[in-house]
């Protein structure tokens, strides 16, 4: 995948570095010299330039982008300006880093409804999420093992736990199951996650479901490599 990565702070570079060691074409953009030449050896592509110029930024394969992160913490005005001409200028994906709340509200007054929050989820973590099709959340454990919410594999849909065998075939367990469910009131219908427990080895797994999986990371590609067929 390509990424376009704008703030080459301590969350932006790590990302940035994290997603050029899975394979992907990264290119790290700073308005200071210094963090751009930081990172010139580890990252793709890296440009030192003013990401608020609305010339400069036209300039860029904005067309062959798979996803374009703000990642500027520092300043939340520069952010939220940036953001904003990313957003008018149609970028296929758009994801922008906010600092508290009233930031977040800024970006999603915007209509960015992808928002990171570094305080809360490393860049690690997000770089397996924006990798890795299917994964709503990961927890590593260690080196080698993790706890992921994955969403259900269509080949699953419709066959109970015992029939996938989870344990016997991947050699992961599934912890539980995170199912959608809405409750009508007053105003309206609004969604709501219920958590299963652990399940009975005949539940039928249903399109909808997260499926929360724990065990090594290599076998756990085995089923999350299964929302790519």
């Amino acid at each position: 995948m390509k990424f376009i990565i704008v703030g080459l702070g301590n969350f932006g570079a790590s990302l940035a570095e994290k997603l050029t060691e899975q394979g992907n074409e990264v290119i790290g953009i700073d308005i200071k010299m210094n963090k751009v030449t930081a990172l010139k050896d580890t990252v793709s592509h890296t440009i030192c330039m003013d990401a608020t110029d609305k010339t400069t930024v036209a300039d860029l394969p904005l067309e062959n982008t798979d996803i374009v992160i703000i990642c500027i913490g520092e300043d939340r005005g520069t952010n939220v300006i940036v953001t904003a001409l990313f957003k008018n200028l149609g970028v296929k994906r758009l994801i922008s880093r906010s600092t508290d709340d009233l930031h977040e509200n800024i970006l999603k007054a915007l209509n960015v409804n992808e928002i990171a929050k570094p305080e809360v989820e490393s860049a690690e973590r997000w770089a397996k999420k924006l990798c890795l099709k299917g994964i709503v959340d990961s927890f590593n454990l260690n080196q080698y093992h993790s706890v992921v919410e994955v969403e259900t594999p269509s080949v699953f849909v419709g066959k109970t736990i015992n029939e996938i065998g989870f344990r016997e075939k991947f050699n992961v367990l599934l912890l539980t199951i995170i199912k959608p469910s809405s409750k009508i009131s007053f105003f309206g219908k609004s969604n709501k996650e219920h958590i299963t427990g652990i399940p009975d080895p005949e539940t039928i797994i249903e399109r909808e479901d997260i499926l929360v999986l724990y065990g090594n990371s290599k076998d756990l590609q085995k089923i999350i490599k299964k929302n790519e067929i």
